[in-house]
């Protein structure tokens, strides 16, 4: 990881905010009249570059998150500040690793190439007992160390594996916040979870698609709200939370596009 100074780095967050997708082209892709008419809109963005070979809307739209990812991974001298970018990525691949070792697949699948934890990581911590234990790696031991426990006594199941993914993102979220946006967003995440638990136990009922774009839209709240007073690294972190949050509601849309036309 190279040592760039975080005022560089900020400045070329604030370059790349200019390219993040505008009313004009969101509301152009929220009228399309079918997929391939959105597609086209997004050919007249950046995302063009992730497109251009003929990958669909939402492989093209993870590889440009994945690819916004490994320039911060590349770029930030600050590794508590890509963890906490990554902590939902790693808590997800950590689940997905368990899941597989649960189910005696030994080959993983992970949803995108973002995260602090490689895959030879998760596999060594999940799958064999050679991996060395440092202090960052004592976090993600003693959960995988609860799960497999469970696993061996027979009582391990996926609510109980969830639970436990809550608690990891929550503790870890909270461990690394130090600056007032991500003191917020980890604050966030809690009230999601428990949001979560009393839509789950049949207290709320909403549609999922509408769920989750209300909180959302309630990040993107926060972002807003801290964007103008920004301590440390917040802007990075701004920045990663507008542009992921851009990623998912694009994503909504072509979804909802393909399913309409279907």
């Amino acid at each position: 990881m190279s040592t760039t100074e975080a005022p560089f780095i900020i400045a070329v967050i604030r370059e790349k905010e200019k390219s993040l997708l505008g009313d004009n082209e969101i509301t152009r892709i929220m009228h399309a009249s079918s997929a391939s008419e959105a597609r086209e809109v997004l050919m007249s963005t950046p995302y063009a570059v992730f497109l251009s070979d003929g990958t669909s809307v939402p492989d093209a739209l993870v590889r440009a998150l994945e690819a916004e990812f490994a320039w911060l991974q590349d770029s930030l001298d600050d590794n508590d500040i890509l963890a906490y970018i990554a902590a939902r990525y790693d808590v997800l691949h950590l689940a997905q690793a368990i899941i597989a070792y649960a189910s005696n697949v030994p080959h993983i699948q992970y949803a995108t190439h973002i995260g602090t934890l490689t895959h030879e990581m998760l596999y060594a911590m999940v799958f064999t007992q050679e991996y060395v234990a440092s202090k960052e790696s004592r976090f993600w031991l003693a959960c995988v160390q609860t799960q497999k426990k469970a696993i061996a006594e027979q009582v391990w199941n996926m609510p109980f594996l969830f639970e436990s993914m809550r608690r990891v993102l929550e503790d870890r979220l909270t461990a690394l916040a130090k600056t007032p946006l991500t003191r917020a967003l980890a604050q966030h995440v809690q009230s999601r979870h428990a949001a979560d638990k009393a839509w789950q136990k049949g207290g709320v009922h909403a549609d999922v698609a509408h769920y989750e774009s209300e909180w959302d839209s309630r990040a993107i709240a926060l972002v807003r709200e801290l964007r103008f007073e920004p301590v440390g690294y917040d802007p990075i972190v701004a920045y990663w939370i507008t542009r992921e949050m851009e990623v998912k509601k694009t994503a909504r849309m072509f979804a909802a596009l393909t399913h309409a036309r279907v």
